[in-house]
């Protein structure tokens, strides 16, 4: 009897052409790698200096020093290796094929036009390096940035959804400069300039800080981890489509429009001037902290902000009958708008909102069929399974976990069937339990060193220990006992906050399994108001609101 395909796989070649490979693939196994040529007329493997329509190749080591002028050409085939100083001019091209590798020495005013294919590797800034006009960078491959380049007037590098690059330290983007990204993207600090184009429609990270004055528009992945982020963006300079996630508090003046999830991991303080506005009823604005407005705040989408929320600008929907949807009820600044408490906390594992518009040219290319990632926690580990249904030359499968959903490290690596036409089941266990909530994701590589990534599951580690409590009076005035169950002895922290997020009063305790009862006392000082009362048990919490 015929086996149903589960819906959930993960189709990584396009379906008419997994018919054509499954009636092929002992044939296209049998295969011999061919050996890469250098083209006719080339020159091989000589430093020199080249003039239009020369032709080098590099096939071996070659650390002597090559000079292209205009209309000259490089190409690095596999087994090349260029490693000498090297002086591209405007017009001249390098093409770096699978198996070589670019890596220049010093490459001062470099202007030439590089392509980097898949399975090619390019290494910038290991000696002297600067960017002329005329400088671009195609990458199918892997880019590494060594330095700090300053991406000038006139130049476009891109990223495309087959390739990896990482800059190691600062980047500088200044007007008229273009930074395009449809595959993986590491940056260290980013710093752009007013007229600068960022567009990126694969996985951006910026591991350090943000400084934007240019255009970014996200159409599907980007996360920003750094601590110092100074927000002084133009008019509508940030276009997000899907989920963009700033993961520590900002700080500054920006002008947003958001069509997807927009995510502040720490408070947010909006700057007079500022915009965010959302065009889309699926579109979140998501502030994990205390949330200080002093700007405008328009559209049709929902705001949830889980800290206090000091309003001292607008919030407006986009009309009577399409209102901004708010989490907290507000008073005064508000149009259009409509209050509701149980608004869901949107989150990148499971947000299927907005119009993100990822570029998955190349990743639907790796051969194989692959189902979704499941996961579950038992026996002090995680237990991860998946398994394929068709595999062509894959090679392994790295595991990588994250406690927060962010920032992702390799816990280990499977290694995969190779080729195969029948279901192949694999499992991982997971022991390095450090969090009540775990990510887990996997990284598929093939023998050609094509990957792509599956989906992003979340795992509970302690299933059941929630907090479960309540709070006496509501409204309160002098004392304000709070009853809580807990599973075990554990450490308890009860804050009580204003509506700014300021903590007014916290008491610390040692909570016993089963029922607590805990007093805060001494508040009758306090300005009579809205309150919300935490509390903290590890990283469990429990929030309510109350009066006074």
């Amino acid at each position: 009897m015929p086996t149903t395909r589960p819906t959930n796989m993960k189709h990584l070649y396009p379906k008419p052409f997994i018919s054509s490979l499954l009636i092929f693939i002992l044939t296209i196994i049998t295969f011999q790698p061919v050996a890469a040529q250098c083209p006719a007329g080339s020159v091989s493997n000589a430093p020199g200096v080249y003039a239009n329509g020369n032709v080098v190749c590099i096939s071996t080591n070659v650390s002597g020093n090559i000079k292209l002028n205009n209309g000259a050409k490089m190409v690095i085939v596999s087994g090349g290796n260029f490693t000498g100083d090297f002086d591209g001019n405007s017009g001249s091209i390098i093409e770096v094929k699978a198996g070589g590798t670019f890596k220049p020495g010093n490459a001062n005013n470099l202007a030439s036009a590089i392509t980097v294919d898949k399975s090619g590797t390019a290494i910038f800034g290991t000696g002297g390096l600067t960017l002329s006009n005329g400088f671009s960078l195609s990458n199918f491959g892997t880019a590494t940035w060594s330095s700090s380049p300053t991406i000038g007037n006139a130049i476009t590098i891109t990223n495309t959804s087959c390739g990896s690059m990482n800059f190691n330290q600062n980047v500088t983007l200044q007007n008229g400069a273009t930074l395009n990204n449809s595959g993986i993207l590491t940056i260290q600090n980013l710093i752009t300039d007013v007229g600068s184009k960022i567009d990126n429609r694969g996985r951006l990270t910026v591991k350090g800080d943000f400084a934007p004055k240019g255009y970014l528009k996200n159409q599907w992945q980007a996360v920003f981890l750094g601590t110092n982020n100074n927000m002084n963006s133009g008019a509508d300079s940030i276009i997000n489509l899907y989920t963009m996630v700033f993961k520590n508090a900002i700080n500054g003046t920006m002008y947003v429009r958001n069509e997807g999830l927009f995510w502040f991991g720490g408070s947010l303080q909006l700057g007079t001037g500022s915009g965010i506005k959302m065009t889309r009823t699926n579109a979140q604005l998501r502030v994990s902290g205390a949330f200080t407005n002093n700007a405008a705040v328009s559209g049709n989408g929902k705001l949830h902000v889980a800290g206090g929320f000091a309003n001292n600008g607008t919030l407006t929907g986009k009309s009577a009958s399409e209102k901004l949807s708010l989490n907290q009820n507000m008073a005064t600044g508000v149009t259009n708008t409509q209050y509701n408490a149980a608004m869901t906390a949107d989150d990148t594992t499971g947000y299927a909102g907005g119009a993100g518009n990822p570029d998955v040219s190349c990743a639907t290319l790796l051969p194989m069929v692959v189902s979704s990632l499941k996961g579950n926690y038992y026996d002090n580990a995680v237990n991860l399974t998946w398994y394929t249904l068709t595999e062509i030359n894959g090679k392994k499968f790295d595991v990588e976990y994250s406690t927060d959903g962010l920032s992702f490290t390799k816990a280990g690596e499977v290694a995969a069937k190779g080729n195969s036409v029948e279901r192949v089941n694999y499992q991982f266990r997971f022991t390095k339990i450090t969090a009540n909530t775990l990510y887990f994701r996997l990284l598929m590589v093939d023998l050609n060193g094509r990957t792509e990534y599956t989906n992003m599951i979340t795992v509970k580690t302690t299933a059941g220990q929630q907090i479960t409590a309540s709070v006496y009076p509501n409204p309160f005035v002098e004392t304000l006992d709070v009853t809580l169950i807990l599973p075990k002895t554990s450490p308890i922290t009860v804050k009580l906050m204003d509506m700014n997020g300021r903590t007014v009063k916290t008491q610390m305790y040692t909570g016993q399994a089963g029922s607590n009862k805990f007093s805060l006392t001494g508040l009758g000082q306090l300005n009579k108001g809205l309150f919300v009362v935490e509390v903290a048990a590890g990283e469990i919490k429990w929030m309510q609101k109350v009066l006074r």
